[in-house]
């Protein structure tokens, strides 16, 4: 968090995150011959990004971090507070959320850009509970930091 990343710094993470991912798939193919089954909450592995405070991140630079994690079984937090993001980039973690189940959290807060109708599109996306008022958008823990509880159905 806080370490001045750019679009180049967020491709770069993602770039660890797939070199992650063949690492895992390696460990486990060599550990499946051995005893047959393998228990993945002993693997090693990144299951944590934190990237907070890095508004020069911007929307490119989690488009691609988005990319990589579509297809990341490992990955379940992933920190973007303050990174510059807009709608746009909540699309990006929308269209993510479609293909990658495994994934917990996404903290999208103090991102100014993002609207109210793009946190709406997120939030449900993320299962968090939404309240209606007349005032506009009532989130029931009062924030942008929603836990996915995905819906069956989906």
């Amino acid at each position: 968090s806080g370490c001045q990343l750019t679009g180049r710094g967020f491709l770069a993470v993602a770039e660890l995150i797939k070199f992650q991912k063949i690492q895992r798939f390696a460990d486990s193919w060599k550990h499946s011959l051995r005893y047959g089954e393998v228990d993945t909450a002993k693997m090693l592995g990144l299951r944590h990004v934190l990237l907070n405070a890095n508004p020069r991140a911007g929307d490119d630079g989690l488009q691609e971090l988005t990319e990589v994690l579509k297809e990341d079984e490992w990955i379940q937090q992933v920190h973007v507070r303050n990174c510059g993001l807009t709608d746009d980039g909540v699309k990006f973690l929308v269209d993510c959320l479609n293909v990658n189940k495994t994934i917990e959290k996404f903290d999208i807060r103090d991102n100014a850009a993002v609207s109210e109708e793009a946190c709406r599109e997120f939030l449900i996306k993320l299962g968090v509970e939404l309240e209606s008022s007349d005032s506009g958008l009532s989130f029931k823990d009062s924030t942008l930091e929603g836990s996915t509880k995905m819906k069956q159905s989906e």
